[in-house]
């Protein structure tokens, strides 16, 4: 699915390439569950995203939940975001202009301002 670019204890990018739909979100998931087994921190890169849906959305909170229960951060590359995920992300309500409910100083993966 993804290139890894950098991987160690302490930090983890993901990079994942081409559609991140319902159709590879196993894939995705797996690779998230496994880059917040071994690092702290988890990058993910989508400047090689060329789509996404309402899948990886929900993928993305889902494993941004758990990295806050594991008191792990996970974090998206601000300048690699693609235009087409800022726009599904506020057609389908992601978009937020609060910080994320689970607080702690962790953010929200889609508040607006560090998108």
């Amino acid at each position: 699915m993804g290139r890894s670019k950098k991987s160690d204890s302490a930090a983890t990018l993901l990079s994942p390439v081409g559609e991140l739909n319902v159709t590879r979100a196993g894939e995705f998931r797996q690779e998230l569950q496994q880059a917040l087994a071994r690092a702290e921190e988890v990058t993910v890169d989508l400047s090689g995203v060329s789509a996404v849906d309402v899948t990886f959305f929900q993928l993305a909170c889902a494993a941004h939940r758990s990295a806050v229960s594991q008191k792990k951060k996970l974090v998206f590359a601000n300048a690699g975001i693609p235009e087409a995920v800022q726009r599904l992300s506020a057609e389908a309500g992601f978009a937020r202009h609060i910080g994320c409910a689970l607080g702690e100083g962790r953010g929200c993966l889609w508040f607006e301002e560090e998108c």
